[in-house]
């Protein structure tokens, strides 16, 4: 996979938590993004510098996204409840 390729996996990620942010209407973006990391992670994904296995598993994580994942809706509730 080429940077490019990373890229947008990476700033397609960062849409959806600013998407989420909005929706859920908080002030920081912090528990979503932590709560789309660890779900990320725990399904085998990967965190860390963007490489060839990020951008895929950022790729799956679009794609999670896009299909209104309800396990990982529901970690980002846990996650904003924690800090309301």
């Amino acid at each position: 996979m080429d940077s490019n390729f990373n890229t947008v996996c990476v700033s397609t990620i960062r849409k959806w938590i600013m998407i989420l942010k909005r929706r859920l209407r908080v002030r920081s973006a912090d528990p979503i993004e932590e709560a789309i990391w660890t779900e990320l992670m725990l399904r085998g994904g990967h965190r860390g510098p963007v490489t060839s296995s990020a951008a895929a598993s950022c790729a799956t994580l679009v794609s999670w996204l896009e299909h209104d994942d309800n396990v990982l809706n529901e970690r980002i509730e846990m996650k904003m409840a924690t800090v309301i």
